[in-house]
């Protein structure tokens, strides 16, 4: 019967990052703005309108750099 070997585990994500010095939970909050600015910026005008915004503020918002609160 052959030697069962074992494989290296891969990093997870938080650890992936750690190795970065970067806090898992700060690159989630990160990942989090950047998918809700595109998602603001991809609505309607009347979606927009609804919501009592306009087009220049959510290209203010969405043109922000993901780390920018």
């Amino acid at each position: 019967m052959p030697a069962a070997t074992s494989l290296p585990q891969s990093p997870s994500a938080s650890d992936r990052w750690r190795i970065f010095g970067l806090d898992p939970s700060v690159v989630r909050t990160w990942i989090r703005r950047h998918r809700a600015r595109r998602e603001l910026a991809g609505l309607r005008d009347d979606q927009l309108r609804d919501a009592g915004l306009d087009r220049r503020a959510v290209r203010a918002e969405a043109d922000k750099p993901f780390w920018r609160p």
